[in-house]
């Protein structure tokens, strides 16, 4: 019998070291990062393919537009290519999922009482039936911070957030505690965090609850601030593409968060005000280097911001032009119009295969983008450059960041990029399970 077990044994501690490692690391922890449209999520309605649901997101995009006479600038599009973090707050805890955007850094849901709000298909959060709700004074840090913010008859500290496409929250500042749904054994839970208790919000619709601010504000309100003494300033996520239906990946926040692998690259974070800002230096395509036009952006500041609130990514008009005729005569396809109206170039193709990357070159990281991240099919109809100009701010958008693992490290004040098959750890954890499970049986019986 002892020699029976003696080999399976140390296969069976093997398993049983892959069954556990999610669960005992105690250098951060991971928040499931749900699209909108997976199936994992409360809003899926949608019946299409991966194909067409990403048409269909892309199809309502809109372009940015320049915010004029308003303090808070963030390219947060409501009903786009979302990704939804699942929180929950109050005690008892009431579970919602909120758009995350690395453009702001306020965190609100909608509250009742609702003087005007925007229809939502989850019940809208009342405040009233949680036992750890604290509205906040004008007095308070988190209000002095808040700009713009004022104080309301009952010297409660009213906010106020308007975003780049109009949209916006006004609210109560408020304390309360909030939840993240961890992965590991537990989960994490935080008493008096603030947030915004919006009472009159408009410009989302039904498919959003909130939204989780995970800008680089470094305010008492911001949503990184309020974690860094659990995180460091450390954190990461990995978009998973909409078109291969893995729907749903994880945030990592901690420690852990940073890896570095032997493709790795980084550049450093020039972050003005809540924005992740990075330099740009240039664009190529096939070695053919683009000159990137800043109309005198100041280069220790950045000149192109990191957003997952935005879908596309806007250019400077001069260098996207430079970057239409490089593309149009590389692929020579023939040009069409986009049927959306969305891009300004399409090419007659029905599949991405044959297009070339496009390589955006920030200071000191050359990030190659396959086609995946710059083109997109439209449902039945051409493939269109997902990358658009615009004469107000580069920005860098989630389309372009799929499949990316993408660090942050707020305390080194570095941003690093490593291609990755986002969704594919667990893939390889399950793998890896019956991997060993098989041979745990094979030596067993052969024994």
């Amino acid at each position: 019998m002892a020699t029976f077990f003696s080999v399976p044994v140390r296969v069976v501690s093997l398993l049983l070291i892959f069954l556990h490692v999610e669960a005992s690391n105690n250098s951060g922890f991971n928040v499931q990062l749900i699209h909108r449209d997976s199936p994992a999520s409360p809003f899926y309605n949608h019946p299409q393919s991966p194909s067409q649901c990403l048409n269909y997101k892309l199809s309502i995009n809109h372009s940015s537009a320049p915010l004029v006479n308003k303090t808070i600038r963030s390219m947060v599009i409501p009903n786009k290519f979302e990704y939804l973090l699942k929180l929950s707050i109050g005690t008892p805890p009431v579970e919602f999922f909120a758009v995350a955007d690395t453009g702001s850094d306020l965190t609100w849901i909608q509250c009742k009482p609702c003087k005007s709000c925007f229809k939502q298909i989850a019940p809208i959060y009342d405040p009233n039936k949680s036992s750890s709700y604290r509205d906040l004074s004008c007095q308070s840090e988190a209000c002095q911070a808040v700009d713009p913010s004022f104080c309301d008859a009952d010297r409660r500290c009213q906010y106020s957030y308007i975003y780049e496409d109009g949209s916006f929250s006004n609210g109560v500042l408020a304390l309360e505690t909030l939840t993240l749904q961890s992965s590991g054994a537990q989960n994490i839970s935080i008493p008096k965090f603030v947030i915004g208790c919006g009472h009159n919000n408009s410009g989302f619709d039904g498919h959003d609850t909130g939204l989780v601010g995970l800008g680089l504000g470094t305010g008492p309100y911001s949503f990184i601030s309020q974690l860094n003494p659990l995180i460091e300033g450390k954190f990461s996520y990995c978009l998973v593409p909409v078109q291969e239906g893995k729907l749903s990946s994880f945030m990592k926040f901690g420690s852990d968060a940073i890896v570095k692998y032997s493709n790795t690259v980084s550049t450093p974070l020039m972050s003005p005000a809540m924005s992740y800002y990075v330099q740009l230096n240039g664009i190529s395509v096939q070695n053919q280097m683009l000159k990137v036009v800043t109309n005198g952006v100041d280069p220790t500041a950045g000149n192109i911001v990191i957003d997952t609130g935005t879908t596309y990514t806007f250019i400077n008009r001069q260098t996207y032009q430079q970057l239409v005729a490089v593309l149009t005569k590389v692929i020579g396809l023939p040009v069409v119009q986009d049927p959306s109206g969305e891009s300004e170039l399409c090419y007659k193709t029905e599949t991405l295969d044959g297009l070339p990357a496009i390589t955006f070159h920030f200071l000191n990281a050359d990030l190659v983008l396959p086609p995946l991240n710059t083109f997109a099919k439209r449902q039945g109809g051409p493939v269109c450059l997902t990358i658009l100009p615009d004469d107000e701010e580069q920005i860098f958008g989630c389309l372009a960041q799929q499949n990316f693992n993408i660090a942050y490290d707020l305390e080194e004040k570095m941003v690093f990029f490593a291609p990755s098959t986002c969704g594919a750890p667990r893939v390889l954890f399950a793998f890896s399970f019956y991997l060993v499970l098989a041979l745990v049986l094979f030596l067993m019986y052969n024994n």
